[in-house]
């Protein structure tokens, strides 16, 4: 999984990575420095989402659809 740099003071808990992840692997909790990884992000979900999406095309890539959308990623 990549690993994305975000400025936890900037994450207002909007919501819009939740409604981007198509694997719905994250659990729309505000990204802080005091909350865990795992109590954000369901690491085996999204493994497998991107694990089925290289088994139909062929093509390995990063869905990274939730950091696209993010305004408090750097």
């Amino acid at each position: 999984m990549a690993k994305v740099t975000f400025d936890t003071d900037r994450c207002k808990g909007c919501g819009l990575c939740v409604d981007a992840c198509p694997a719905s692997c994250l659990k729309n909790k505000k990204w802080s420095a005091r909350v865990s990884r795992k109590d954000i992000i369901d690491e085996a979900a999204c493994l497998e989402y991107r694990s089925r999406a290289y088994s139909e095309t062929g093509l390995y890539s990063e869905c990274d659809r939730c950091i696209r959308c993010c305004p408090g990623k750097k």
